[in-house]
């Protein structure tokens, strides 16, 4: 094996395994990019539990002290019903959004997932084109070291002959 062909194939390995490493390098980034990203939607959504049982025990306690002061001024019929209502549903209302909001965060959770798994397949597409590329650049240099050879036999050929084959 002559120097030429020894470089080819070391241009090439070393191409390859630049391919390898960066598309290990581009997955593993991807990953650890989405881990994070749903730790803090996590985090998020552990904040919303505690905003909705802090809204829970704020609306007992809003309920509790209607009908305590209802009860200490000596009103009470529908109308202190209408109000225990009416405060249960605006705190039951704010409760829902949060529920809503930890729906949305576990959704955003589904599409990190896909977005990972795309840019994954990318990755991989990637790292095969490069590693494709450099076999075609190796097999072109081997190719191209080949013909170079024969055409210095041929010069030297002629050239012991006495010149140009004249």
């Amino acid at each position: 094996m002559d120097l030429m062909t020894i470089l080819a194939l070391a241009s090439a390995a070393s191409s390859i395994l630049g391919s390898i490493s960066q598309g290990q390098s581009e997955r593993e980034r991807n990953k650890l990019a989405t881990e994070r990203a749903n730790q803090q939607i996590a985090w998020q959504n552990q904040q919303l539990d505690w905003t909705k049982d802090d809204l829970n025990r704020e609306k007992e306690a809003a309920v509790g002290s209607l009908l305590t002061q209802s009860a200490a001024l000596g009103i009470g019929g529908p109308s202190v019903d209408a109000m225990k209502g009416y405060t249960i549903g605006e705190y039951n209302r704010a409760i829902s959004r949060a529920e809503t909001q930890t729906g949305w965060n576990n959704e955003m959770v589904t599409w990190n997932k896909d977005d990972l798994d795309l840019a994954n397949r990318q990755s991989y597409f990637n790292e095969a084109v490069g590693i494709g590329s450099s076999l075609l650049t190796m097999g072109t240099n081997l190719y191209s070291t080949s013909e170079n050879n024969k055409y210095k036999r041929r010069y030297e050929e002629l050239f012991e002959k006495g010149g140009l084959g004249l």
